[in-house]
């Protein structure tokens, strides 16, 4: 008699837990995701600090008279993970119009928020299925700081025509069709794992220079740059786009 209370006092708790522990119904309609995956690695010997993180970003491959749009990004804490690391997350198709090329950058930055490695080529991504597997992302690593002794960096953009040079941090800037001309020197630059940035004061006037790590596209003559950028002077914004030389 105390061996059948004892298996029947089991199944009542164990009747009880699993009515306390099912799961809850979804409340509103599911949302279809599309499930990206692949695996992050570069061929230097360097490790990547222990709180590093890896930012991935779904963007809009844009015509050749846009900038290109981020559609959705996904943060992943590395925590102490070295390459080869894999990963995988899922977009919100909703996000992602039909009739639409789609293309994805990798970069990995510390916990300083600075940007250490980046993907350097163009990554698509097939939104048509339910899983896009972009393989293995070699990545490059980020000169640090960009744009002092690292190289030259060429910015150009259009209506009005622009241009600057940098190099050593000096910036050689030409506006508005060659009617303006600056020579700056430039204070050491902001480092994220977005891009550089400058912040800074020429005869008087606050100026900002951002340089995004994104797919660019010249809007007249549809040549492709590895950077966005926006020069920001007098309160006058121009827009383009710049490589390293």
């Amino acid at each position: 008699m105390k061996k059948t209370l004892t298996i029947a006092s089991l199944g009542a708790v164990c009747l009880s837990l699993a009515a306390c522990t099912s799961p809850s119904r979804p409340t509103g309609p599911a949302v279809e995701g599309l499930n990206v995956q692949g695996e992050l690695t570069y061929l230097q010997r360097i490790a990547l600090s222990p709180n590093s993180i890896a930012r991935f970003s779904v963007y809009e491959v844009p015509p050749a008279d846009a900038s290109a749009k981020e559609v959705w990004h996904h943060d992943m804490s590395l925590e102490g993970k070295q390459v080869p690391i894999p990963f995988a997350f899922s977009v919100d198709k909703t996000q992602l119009p039909v009739n639409q090329r789609y293309g994805l950058r990798a970069v990995i930055h510390d916990e300083t928020g600075t940007m250490r490695w980046t993907s350097d080529a163009f990554i698509p991504i097939d939104a048509q299925g339910d899983v896009a597997d972009v393989g293995q992302i070699k990545m490059v690593q980020v000169a640090a700081p960009q744009g002092t002794a690292s190289g030259v960096f060429r910015a150009t953009g259009n209506e009005p025509g622009w241009n600057f040079t940098l190099q050593n941090n000096q910036a050689d800037v030409t506006l508005d069709y060659g009617q303006t001309r600056y020579n700056m020197t430039l204070p050491p630059p902001q480092t994220t794992y977005a891009g550089t940035h400058y912040r800074g004061t020429y005869n008087g006037a606050d100026f900002a220079i951002d340089m995004v790590r994104t797919p660019c596209f010249d809007n007249m003559s549809g040549e492709s740059f590895d950077h966005e950028v926006a020069l920001t002077i007098d309160n006058r914004l121009y827009k383009g786009c710049g490589r390293y030389q």
